[in-house]
């Protein structure tokens, strides 16, 4: 007698692994606000005042790197920026600018990034 497999061995046991897209530069040059982000993009700049410090953890991989958290805003909308490395140095009521920023979505939650591989900040005049 000769027995038949139904299982496909191509077929994951466990489902397919999420995909999780990798950022794409934009288009638009120059300032862009709050309100006009999207998921996985990259490459814009931005002005905005941090509201608030939200939180700070100690990421430990190679070498331990710092994550702080911040509640920010522009005149069009609210958004949570995520500063990794340096966030120290930022406080309430800083006005900062964002170059080459980069958006994600971590934890079913929206994010603002800059690392030390993608994107700059600094304190600056409104």
């Amino acid at each position: 007698m000769s027995t038949s497999s139904t299982t496909s061995t191509n077929t994951p046991r466990y489902g397919a692994p999420p995909v999780i897209p990798k950022p794409i530069p934009i288009t638009k040059n120059g300032v862009i606000k709050i309100k006009e982000l999207r998921p996985w993009i990259r490459g814009f700049d931005l002005k905005c005042i941090i509201l608030q410090h939200l939180s700070y953890r100690a990421l430990k991989s190679i070498a331990e790197v710092e994550i702080h958290n911040f509640l920010v805003a522009d005149d069009t909308a609210v958004c949570t920026l995520v500063i990794w490395e340096n966030g120290q140095f930022y406080k309430s009521g800083d006005i900062v600018q964002i170059t080459h920023g980069e958006t994600r979505i971590h934890e079913g939650t929206f994010e603002l990034t800059v690392n030390k591989n993608f994107g700059k900040i600094k304190v600056v005049d409104w």
